[in-house]
């Protein structure tokens, strides 16, 4: 059974917690709240984790800042000496590390910093966290084994644990999370069917455009081809940089990637699907279609589906409003969508028969 982004984030975290017992600390359980810590740990003085696991190597800037400003906010308004430390499965360079310390007082591990501190406490738990690396790992490329010399270099030009309260950030402007609420009402308020279905195309592209804005680029809505025989509701670059749009387009040899909304009251069938594949042309580096549907596909879209891979190497497969609402919610998590859309093909793929 392959495990699910939150299944990795779960084993991350006991291995985390298994390595501050066994320095001695005293270790509590957080509160899991929308914006609470993960782990309380004591000795001699408090700190408050913030465990964040990713498949992708690296993910951006600003999901990284939204981590950090939460902690700290929550620390910055508890009262005595607490501190606070985020500890990310992901490569994050010295200086971006020290930007956020100065920025927020807190306390940044990355990749490379709980390899070192895993290795000094339990060649055990290194391993352990080595394999749950390579069980995250998306395409061909593995992630960069790092000897004790190279991770002490990086780390002396940064203290483990904080010494400095954190800066209480305040309110932040439009902050993500409130933009994912809103879109949340949205979606649930607009009713399926075909009067509604220029409504659906809008939000589904507004969305979209929020949760991966800085992983697709172009963004041109009905487009049409060559022919003027297919027009296709969206169509989009693929960035390269995070794992899995690299991923995807390193397997399935595609640059580019289509959306297809279907408002439809009541499963997409198998009728979609071949439109669908119509508009996918490998010459072209287009091979990728995502159809996003009210309720999701009935059992002869998914074969046709299913099909149209096994024979000519083109992939699609379905997003619901279950799935848009749970990216959306994880959003409020500091959640990469880019981990959910691994997870959902993934199992698309295991399930796959010759």
């Amino acid at each position: 059974m392959m495990k699910s982004s939150w299944m990795l984030a779960e084993h991350f975290g006991h291995i985390i917690s298994a390595h501050f017992k066994l320095r001695g600390f005293l270790v509590e359980n957080g509160q899991f709240s929308d914006h609470g810590y993960d782990l309380k740990v004591i000795k001699g003085s408090t700190y408050y984790l913030e465990l964040k696991f990713y498949r992708s190597n690296r993910i951006h800037y600003s999901l990284l800042e939204r981590t950090v400003s939460q902690l700290a906010k929550l620390i910055g308004a508890m009262d005595g000496d607490n501190y606070g430390i985020a500890i990310f499965s992901i490569d994050i360079s010295i200086e971006i590390r020290l930007t956020l310390k100065k920025k927020f007082g807190i306390t940044i591990w990355d990749r490379e910093i709980v390899l070192e501190e895993l290795r000094k406490t339990s060649i055990e738990l290194k391993e352990d966290f080595e394999r749950l690396l390579l069980e995250s790992q998306q395409g061909t490329e593995t992630f960069k084994m790092i000897t004790g010399s190279e991770v002490s270099n990086a780390s002396l030009q940064d203290d483990l644990f904080p010494k400095d309260k954190p800066i209480n950030p305040g309110p932040l402007p439009n902050p993500d999370h409130v933009i994912a609420d809103k879109f949340l009402a949205k979606l649930a308020a607009l009713p399926c069917g075909k009067d509604h279905w220029s409504a659906y195309e809008k939000l589904m592209y507004d969305i979209l455009k929020f949760l991966f804005r800085k992983d697709l680029t172009l963004w041109e809505k009905q487009q049409r081809t060559d022919d003027e025989l297919s027009r296709f509701d969206l169509i989009c670059r693929i960035i390269f940089f995070d794992d899995f749009w690299k991923s995807l387009a390193q397997s399935f040899n595609t640059r580019f990637i289509l959306f297809e909304f279907k408002n439809y009251c009541n499963e997409v069938t198998q009728h979609a699907v071949y439109l669908t594949e119509r508009y996918l042309y490998k010459n072209a580096l287009r091979s990728v279609a995502i159809v996003i549907s009210r309720i999701g596909p009935n059992d002869s879209a998914i074969q046709a589906a299913k099909g149209a891979l096994r024979e000519s190497g083109k992939l699609m497969f379905f997003l619901s409003d279950v799935d848009i609402t749970n990216m959306l919610k994880g959003i409020k998590h500091e959640r990469n969508p880019n981990d959910y859309l691994a997870d959902t093909l993934d199992d698309w793929l295991v399930g796959l028969s010759r």
